[in-house]
């Protein structure tokens, strides 16, 4: 996230005049927030909806156990902890197995966004061909470096 993100918002605040600069950063770090909370919150929910599904508790578990172990991992745990130890490892083992199966479900899903954001990138990129399009805010930008050199170089020039 790191490197994207700082990229992303050079980007972001690269492509208004500056005085609008201080908007543009603030709304390139809301959108990265709230696309971090999403991110969290949907392969979050995609774990433990797996998990749920998964969770084969062994036909010894009793009733009231088996429930709670598929709410979530911890209330497996605390689930196990109530139970005969043999009965416990077992209960864990398909919590555990569950618990894999998610978490291996967010891993290829990731893989897939990222898969998907590339070949975007790509295609986009290629589009554009790394040009600067064409306009008068870089040329504004231009005359004001011309001028800002000239000025210093005039004051340079002139003995004092």
């Amino acid at each position: 996230m790191g490197t994207f993100g700082s990229l992303g918002t050079n980007m972001v605040v690269g492509s208004v005049p500056p005085e609008r600069g201080g908007s543009a950063a603030a709304l390139s770090s809301i959108s990265g927030d709230l696309g971090n909370a999403l991110g969290v919150a949907t392969l979050g929910s995609l774990g433990a909806a797996v998990y749920r599904d998964t969770l084969a508790p062994p036909a010894s578990t009793p009733a009231e156990a088996a429930d709670a172990a598929g709410a979530s991992m911890e209330d497996a745990v605390t689930a196990a902890g109530g139970l005969p130890a043999e009965a416990a490892e077992a209960l864990m083992a398909a919590a555990k197995a569950a618990y894999t199966n998610g978490l291996n479900t967010i891993g290829i899903a990731c893989a897939v966004i990222t898969a998907v954001s590339a070949v975007i990138s790509l295609t986009m990129l290629r589009k554009r061909g790394g040009t600067v399009p064409s306009g008068e805010v870089p040329q504004q930008r231009e005359n004001q470096h011309e001028g800002s050199t000239g000025a210093a170089a005039d004051s340079l020039s002139t003995p004092g």
